[in-house]
């Protein structure tokens, strides 16, 4: 879970982590790469949020991507009409535990 912002990093690992999953945090794209290149064969989903004090999450979810294919990327979006990067999938908020296991299966 990569999201500059604690309070939103902290709700949705609580969410997922009920959900029965190990999460890690990142609170920047710097941390979220550093987690990628020593775990990214065991990872098996990145969560990103659309703003991240350090630009647009839509960018980190390309670099990210460009990198490390085999995860699937989701885009934590404030709007459905936000730019989803291809190969990513869009989940608007507010999020709920439904959302998230739909999209994470």
């Amino acid at each position: 879970m990569v999201d500059s912002d604690p309070y939103r990093r902290t709700f949705l690992v609580q969410m997922l982590m009920e959900t029965g999953r190990r999460v890690l945090m990142a609170g920047s794209g710097t941390e979220a790469r550093g987690i990628l290149s020593h775990l990214a064969t065991r990872v098996d989903a990145v969560i990103v949020s659309s703003s991240l004090a350090e630009g647009s999450g839509a960018d980190l979810v390309r670099a990210l991507r460009s990198e490390w294919p085999a995860p699937r990327f989701l885009l934590v979006a404030n709007q459905p009409s936000e730019a989803v990067p291809d190969g990513a999938v869009q989940l608007v908020r507010p999020i709920t535990r439904d959302k998230l296991q739909a999209l994470l299966g």
